[in-house]
C-alpha cells in the first residue's frame, strides 16, 4: 500500500464515495498485486477525481453513465451505491441510466436499471 499524496488523496475520495467499503474493495487487488491496487486509487481518484473542474457528485453520475454504456454491472452497482452515499437522489440516478439508452442502447440501460433496483432495494431507497 502506497503512502504518497496521490494515494492519500485518492483514498479520501474513495472513502467519501464508498464509505467503510472503500478499503474492502481494494482487498482483492491487494491480494493479487499491491502495485495494481495502488494504481486503482492513484490514477482515477488521486489524479482525476481530485481535479477542481467537477464536483464528486457530477463525477459519480458521469461514471455511472459511462459504465452503463459499457455494460459493466459490478461497477454500475458500486457507482449507484456511491451516488447514494454522495446524496444523489434515486430519480437522478434513474435519469442518468435512462439517458444511456440514447448512447448505449436499450439493452445496456435495462441491465443497469436491474442493478440499480437491487441496490435501491438493499439500501431501502
Amino acid at each position: 500500500m502506497s503512502e504518497g499524496s496521490l494515494y492519500e488523496t485518492g483514498m479520501t475520495i474513495r472513502e467519501q464515495l464508498w464509505k467503510d467499503g472503500a478499503r474492502d474493495r481494494l482487498q482483492m487487488y491487494q491480494e493479487v498485486d499491491p502495485g495494481f491496487a495502488d494504481l486503482t486509487v492513484e490514477i482515477p481518484f488521486g489524479l482525476v477525481w481530485s481535479r477542481p473542474g467537477l464536483d464528486k457528485r457530477t463525477r459519480a453520475l458521469c461514471a455511472l453513465g459511462m459504465l452503463t454504456v459499457l455494460n459493466r454491472p459490478a461497477q454500475i452497482r458500486a457507482y449507484v451505491d456511491g451516488c447514494l452515499n454522495l446524496g444523489v437522489p434515486k430519480r437522478e440516478i434513474i435519469e442518468v441510466i435512462t439517458q444511456a439508452i440514447v448512447y448505449g442502447g436499450m439493452p445496456v440501460a435495462i441491465e443497469a436499471i436491474k442493478v440499480a433496483r437491487e441496490v435501491f432495494k438493499e439500501r431501502g431507497v
